[in-house]
């Protein structure tokens, strides 16, 4: 009987290293799911100018008011995806830029944050120079690039849905009995990158979300000094909220104050 249990507990602990060596080293894979849609050819976004500044692809269209929203997608997908929301945010007459990130059009690069920081990096240097006030949109994982964009840029309306306070704090949450701080490399710190903001910041999170709960959103929003403001959104979860019509007039009336 002591032999079976001892038997068990080798098999378990090994299951538990093998595991956890997978984690840390295919956590690429956990984590960004792109598409290899092709940047160049997307037909939703056939009216936007296709540019590349320093290797960062976006789409971009210029309109009325020199102010420009600035999109950062979730983890799944492409930028080409989202050319479904593009006349909701073209209603606000503000130019529009849709971030594509390293990666999800090159299917010989695998996306990682270090790439990611540096498209935003080449973004925020972008619209500094061409545009008048800055407004910043994340979603889900966009919700860490936007955060990183408030850090090093000049962005005078922060706007983050299905956001969280850290990845490292959502991993833990997933895979409880291992160590996240020291497996995730990938970890976006948004409450770091936020915490000497002094813009304004809204939130958006649905009370259903399973994958980012609404508690991590709500962590960070307890946790930054400045101006902002919290929307739950009843009935909704992760990958619908745009089904929400509360949610979009909402966020069009953020997205349309001066």
């Amino acid at each position: 009987m002591i032999n079976q249990l001892v038997n068990v507990l080798v098999i378990l602990a090994i299951f538990y290293v093998v595991f956890g060596f997978f984690l840390y080293f295919f956590q690429n894979n956990l984590i960004y799911y792109p598409s290899n849609q092709d940047f160049y050819d997307c037909p939703g976004f056939e009216d936007y100018e296709k540019k590349s500044v320093n290797n960062t692809l976006f789409y971009l269209k210029k309109q009325k008011i020199n102010d420009v929203i600035i999109y950062y997608h979730g983890n799944a997908g492409s930028a080409c995806d989202r050319s479904v929301l593009k006349d909701f945010f073209e209603e606000t007459n503000k130019s529009l830029i849709f971030v594509e990130y390293t990666g999800y059009s090159d299917t010989t690069i695998r996306p990682n944050k270090e790439l990611i920081l540096e498209d935003v990096k080449n973004i925020k240097s972008y619209a500094e120079k061409n545009f008048d006030k800055i407004y910043v949109y994340g979603q889900s994982i966009g919700s860490g690039a936007a955060s990183y964009h408030a850090k090093i840029g000049r962005v005078d309306k922060l706007i983050l849905t299905t956001g969280f306070s850290s990845l490292k704090e959502v991993a833990q949450s997933k895979y409880r009995i291992y160590p996240a701080s020291l497996i995730l490399r990938e970890n976006y710190d948004n409450t770091y990158w936020l915490r000497d903001y002094e813009g304004e910041v809204v939130f958006f999170h649905g009370d259903r979300d399973n994958i980012i709960p609404s508690r991590f959103s709500k962590y960070l929003y307890e946790s930054i000094k400045t101006e902002k403001e919290y929307y739950l959104i009843k009935g909704y979860g992760h990958n619908n909220i745009w089904n929400s019509l509360t949610f979009r007039e909402l966020l069009k009336n953020e997205l349309t104050q001066d």
